[in-house]
């Protein structure tokens, strides 16, 4: 169970976007992590990123954040405390 206070923001959901759909995760605004070898956007982009759109085109296994060292899904953070809308 997450128990933080305040949206988490400026962090990172990281995605399973395949190769096939790369050039179109980056007109959305995802980012390729070099040391996670994954695919992220940053919940608090100002619609730059199209967070709530990447989340629901590529939501298969399902995204995460990594906060305060730990690893989340998204399904376990209370949606008022996600930082953004889904």
């Amino acid at each position: 169970m997450f128990y933080g206070n305040e949206p988490q923001m400026n962090v990172r959901v990281y995605l399973y976007i395949p190769f096939s759909d790369k050039e179109y995760a980056k007109e959305l605004g995802c980012r390729w992590d070099p040391n996670m070898k994954k695919w992220y956007c940053i919940d608090s982009d100002k619609g730059k990123s199209n967070i709530s759109l990447c989340i629901k085109e590529w939501n298969k296994p399902e995204p995460f954040k990594i906060i305060n060292g730990k690893l989340w899904d998204l399904s376990e953070i209370p949606d008022n405390n996600r930082g953004f809308s889904t």
